[in-house]
């Protein structure tokens, strides 16, 4: 019997001990791999960014180009999450009075943004976005329309301002580019500034400008033999089946869609650190926008870049985008500043109808 109950006992004791081998691991198991755990499932950075329309586009969407850019960028990432939000530009200074920002803004000219509110890029530059004269670029396009003077005939040698129509679609300064494509003043600019040729102001014309789709209508209808407009209307034509000419516009362009990485207020501690994840994420998303991958695919909303090579050059939007890109010659001479105010742009629409090209030259270069 006290064998057998020896036996008993230590039988007992294995199972005990069994037991508590199993409780520690049950335990201990979560609390050793608890850190990994924590950093598996740690939530992304959550960004935000706002697409503003404010001048036609191609054939598609930007803001939906925007949002699969996100998408893919968040896959590649998978510690970021990119929401994109479709604003107007009522709406989004709206928000902006009220204290709401966004982490990203796409936007363009029409929209008055203050360049104080971004990031400056390090390594990105471009003379619209700069915000000021000489600073840093601020904001850079991630995609760009193109003006051009469209033909049915292919004749472009009685373009003026008497044959022409122009049309206006958003914020861009339409007139502006249209007088100083058409150079109603010839202009020579030496050391000592711009010099007029001696046409009087009463010898200059302005030209007709409508509603774009207004435009198009009546330049259909003949009202006249040519129509200054943009890459929207080159689609138009090819949706109707029309044969078009196009002769493109070195001189100056506005439409451009930037982006830029904003900075709104100051902070302390741990609200700081996640300002500067943010802003790290931010640049690294309009790095990925840029790149040559992403940029050749800006033909599905009929959009050029200021890189890559994306149309056939036998083809209008080919050469809308060579001229874009100072690819047959001459550079885009003049745009416009996005930051420009409103009031500034109301004045370089009334130089450009009046016909004031060497006091629309000099009004560019000041703001």
């Amino acid at each position: 019997m006290k064998r057998r109950g020896k036996i008993i006992g230590n039988i007992c004791a294995w199972c005990l001990l069994c037991a508590v081998a199993l409780l520690s691991v049950f335990y201990a198991y979560p609390a050793l791999t608890s850190e990994k755990e924590t950093k598996n499932n740690e939530r992304p950075v959550v960004l935000s960014l706002w697409h503003i329309d404010t001048f036609e586009g191609g054939k598609g969407s930007r803001a939906n180009f925007l949002k699969n850019a996100a998408t893919a960028f968040g896959k590649e990432k998978r510690d970021c999450v990119i929401l994109v939000s479709d604003y107007t530009a009522a709406g989004a200074k709206a928000a902006f009075e009220s204290g709401k920002y966004p982490d990203l803004l796409s936007f363009g000219i029409g929209f008055d943004a203050d360049p104080a509110l971004f990031i400056p890029f390090d390594d990105l530059f471009f003379s619209g976005g700069t915000g000021t004269k000489k600073g840093k670029s601020v904001a850079y396009p991630w995609c760009a329309g193109a003006y051009a003077v469209f033909s049915r005939s292919g004749d472009f040698s009685r373009l003026s301002a008497d044959t022409v129509i122009v049309s206006k679609g958003g914020g861009n300064l339409a007139e502006t580019a249209c007088a100083l494509h058409l150079g109603s003043v010839a202009e020579t600019i030496g050391d000592e500034g711009i010099f007029d040729d001696g046409e009087t102001a009463a010898e200059r014309k302005s030209v007709i400008a409508e509603d774009s789709l207004a435009a198009y209508v009546d330049f259909l209808n003949g009202k006249k033999e040519y129509l200054f407009g943009t890459q929207r209307d080159l689609y138009r034509f090819a949706a109707r089946g029309t044969e078009i000419h196009a002769q493109t516009v070195n001189v100056y362009n506005d439409l451009y869609q930037y982006i830029g990485v904003l900075n709104c207020g100051e902070a302390t501690g741990e609200e700081a650190e996640n300002q500067k994840t943010a802003r790290r994420f931010g640049r690294s998303f309009v790095s990925y926008l840029l790149a040559e991958k992403v940029q050749s695919t800006l033909d599905k909303i009929g959009m050029f870049s200021l890189s890559a090579d994306i149309y056939g050059a036998d083809t209008g939007a080919g050469a809308m985008e060579s001229a874009l890109q100072g690819k047959n010659g001459k550079k885009i001479v003049w745009t416009a500043n996005v930051f420009m105010s409103e009031a500034a742009r109301k004045d370089t629409e009334k130089f450009a109808a009046e016909g004031e090209i060497v006091q629309l030259k000099k009004f560019l270069k000041s703001v």
